[in-house]
């Protein structure tokens, strides 16, 4: 069977996407292209000459070879020296990679056998797992995420809800392995929206990190019928407690959640000029679900609330919406 060479290159590139080094062919030899440190001379360089044949099972072995790579880049400790001195162009006799004796590797290790990694984890060694610790996974990870969405409130809070309240509970000096997500994921009870989301955020980091881990099984049977009936109270109750509370800014935040539904951080994403013109419809310009336009549940609260005589307490409006949520205190 006729096996095309450059689909698996192609294959592993993809694999290869947020490492910042690829495989690309010369020829019949494969070489590395990246943002290599400056050479010992000075001079800049962007491709390291392996040396090996473009044949399927080398191209497995450049793959860790880049991954490894790309973890002494990130950590400052790549060194030029280290791969001239072990001649990288030429494999060992026993089919191995030597690695540089600066990062302390196992000699000789192969990349298809496991057990020469740390706890037997039985999963598909890469040796970017040994360099990267879950901390600095977690900064990588933070900054692909803000590479492709805004930074903005309504990003910062999903990524400070949805993400780093599952991430920071990761050992931050710890390698990230399989065996530590399913661990944590598993800290979480059964069949409840923690657990659903634990497991979703340290997949999708796992996908990231091109860790071989598999949480699906885990999430659990949580749904909306999973919910718990809110008990809300009675209109009277809600309009009788707006005069109880004594400071005027809480009170027209405490009356704008009344009247308009809002969630308790959306009534500092009003736009006041808009709702100063016409205070009988609000218009949200930040929030979980977007911008929007909102009418009141009772019109006539807008009156007894006075709400359009804007009281806004004094705290920073920039900060993100799961942060102005919090010092909601009426």
């Amino acid at each position: 069977m006729v096996v095309d060479i450059d689909k698996l290159i192609s294959k592993a590139n993809e694999r290869l996407t947020f490492t910042g080094v690829s495989i690309k062919r010369e020829g019949k030899r494969l070489v590395l292209r990246a943002k290599f440190p400056p050479k010992p001379n000075g001079a800049t360089a962007d491709r390291l000459n392996l040396g090996w044949h473009s044949t399927p099972e080398l191209i497995k072995k450049a793959e860790a070879m880049a991954r490894k790579i790309s973890g002494e880049i990130d950590l400052g400790i790549f060194n030029w020296e280290e791969y001239l001195k072990n001649n990288y162009q030429n494999l060992n006799s026993d089919n191995s990679i030597k690695f540089p004796n600066n990062l302390n590797y196992p000699n000789n290790l192969e990349f298809q056998n496991t057990t020469n990694y740390p706890n037997n984890l039985n999963s598909k060694f890469h040796p970017k797992q040994l360099i990267l610790t879950c901390g600095e996974w977690i900064e990588k990870f933070e900054i692909d995420y803000f590479n492709r969405r805004e930074r903005n409130n309504k990003s910062m809070s999903t990524w400070t809800v949805e993400y780093y309240t599952v991430f920071k509970n990761l050992p931050k000096t710890e390698p990230l392995t399989p065996q530590l997500l399913k661990d944590l994921a598993l800290t979480t009870k059964p069949d409840t929206r923690t657990r659903k989301r634990y497991c979703m955020c340290l997949q999708a980091l796992a996908k990231f990190a091109d860790i071989d881990v598999n949480l699906k099984p885990y999430s659990g049977n949580y749904g909306i019928n999973s919910v718990k009936r809110r008990e809300l109270p009675e209109d009277i109750n809600i309009a009788t407690y707006f005069h109880r509370i004594e400071h005027p800014g809480w009170q027209w935040v405490y009356g704008m959640v009344a009247a308009f539904g809002l969630r308790n951080y959306e009534a500092f994403r009003v736009d006041i000029r808009e709702f100063k013109k016409n205070p009988s419809t609000c218009i949200l310009t930040d929030s979980k679900t977007g911008p929007r336009i909102i009418s009141p549940y009772y019109p006539e609260w807008i009156e007894e609330f006075d709400l359009a005589n804007i009281r806004l307490p004094l705290l920073n409006r920039e900060r993100a919406n799961r942060d102005l949520g919090g010092v909601i205190i009426c």
